[in-house]
């Protein structure tokens, strides 16, 4: 009986037992992914790999996982770091957006809302980078020119096109009351019947702002401007991203 009892107290703790680890085993397949790769990005912030934190969060971001309440913060200083401003003052403004005021780092992003505001402003004012702070670079495209040049579609490149009031003809035909044609001098084309191009008047050519950098002659590179210099061939030195 006894053995009977104690069978029974064994079977119940192995039942409670396996029980747990199942809940366990669950808990971690449920658990969100990016609670794991944070704690990865933020060791490596620890020891100041900030690109290696960088290529983490944006791996949590390219993969879709829920992100961490405090993860907008780390990725804000990340970016801070790495001299990528406006895109640090863009997760930071979404670190306040979810936690308000209760957040763990809060006032450490206000620090670092503060330190933004200097960089920022140095891009703003600086015609040598976009309102990133990605340094100009020459357009590819048009090489600086603006435009971009095609073959006139109109006058297929020939610089002349058929007049249009007399159909090409050089004459206008009129019939009369009586019934009768009569012959005119087309004024329009002086009886040459064709005219130079209305479109590209005669160039054979059109010219159009470049549809790359929209007529700007440069484009946002790679690079993060240091807002020195003049021109786009001084000698910048920046993070590549």
């Amino acid at each position: 009986m006894k053995n009977k009892q104690y069978m029974n107290k064994y079977l119940l703790l192995l039942i409670l037992f396996l029980g747990m680890q199942s809940g366990i085993a669950q808990v971690r397949l449920t658990q969100n992914p990016a609670d794991r790769l944070l704690e990865q990005a933020v060791q490596k912030m620890q020891v100041a790999d900030y690109e290696g934190a960088n290529e983490i969060f944006r791996d949590i971001l390219n993969k879709g996982y829920n992100i961490p309440a405090e993860m907008p913060y780390y990725f804000a200083e990340t970016l801070y770091m790495i001299k990528q401003y406006f895109n640090s003052k863009n997760f930071l403004d979404k670190y306040f957006e979810i936690n308000e005021t209760n957040g763990d780092n809060y006032e450490k992003a206000l620090e670092l809302n503060n330190l933004l505001k200097a960089p920022l402003l140095s891009i703003s004012n600086c015609k040598l980078c976009d309102t990133k702070g990605y340094l100009y670079e020459i357009c590819g495209t048009c090489k600086g020119a603006k435009e971009s040049t095609q073959t006139c579609n109109l006058c297929r490149g020939i610089g002349i096109i058929s007049c249009t009031t007399c159909s090409g003809k050089g004459v206008i035909t009129k019939v009369n009351a009586l019934g009768i044609k009569e012959f005119y001098e087309c004024t329009r084309c002086e009886s040459k019947g064709r005219l130079t191009c209305t479109k590209c008047e005669g160039s054979k050519l059109i010219f159009t702002a470049c549809m790359n950098c929209g007529g700007a002659g440069k484009v946002a590179g790679t690079s993060i401007c240091t807002h020195e210099g003049a021109d786009l061939d001084h000698d910048h030195e920046g993070h590549q991203h």
